[in-house]
């Protein structure tokens, strides 16, 4: 059994461990706290003009494939109104509506399995450079961490003074443009 004399030299031994284990932590920092700060990840995302650029070039792409899908829903209407004006249209007519239905929506179905995967395809790539530019800018800002607040709860609580989206947005773009 431990007497009173015990608990005083583990009380102190812990008290020693913790604080070099602390000096240890904060030893790079002259300030003994580490540079931390936050950002909104969902706000630089939207903010970076790549995104911007990226999604000017989906949308090119997407009215190319709509003009012709608007082309088959015309003409899928068309028939449609004018087997609705006969009184006993013939089954070829109705056939030939039913295949020109069917054909309109395999081909919006590949279209938007297309844009789908374009669209991943763009944010992966707009990921990527701003996790670069944002590793850029915490080494040359000297942070030793920038975490990100988004939906899944990397950052439960920051201080107001603590986040740097905006110039972290200014930053990205910056370097974007090559500067």
């Amino acid at each position: 059994m431990l007497n009173k004399k015990d608990y005083i030299y583990i009380t102190i031994f812990l008290l020693l461990v913790s604080s070099s284990g602390y000096n240890m932590v904060f030893k790079a920092n002259k300030t003994g706290v580490p540079k931390t700060a936050y950002v909104d990840v969902k706000s630089v995302f939207e903010g970076f003009q790549m995104k911007e650029e990226l999604q000017k070039k989906l949308e090119k792409e997407l009215i190319t494939h709509r003009s012709y899908l608007d082309s088959l829903m015309f003409n899928v209407q068309s028939l449609k109104n004018k087997l609705e004006t006969q009184k006993n249209p013939s089954s070829e007519e109705v056939d030939q509506y039913h295949q020109l239905q069917m054909t309109y929506y395999e081909h919006k179905k590949e279209i938007d399995k297309i844009m789908s995967e374009i669209t991943m395809k763009y944010d992966a790539q707009i990921i990527e450079q701003m996790t670069q530019y944002i590793q850029d800018y915490g080494a040359l800002n000297n942070y030793d961490l920038i975490f990100g607040e988004n939906e899944s709860g990397n950052v439960l609580y920051g201080k107001v003074d603590k986040e740097i989206t905006k110039e972290v947005i200014v930053f990205i773009n910056d370097k974007y443009q090559g500067n």
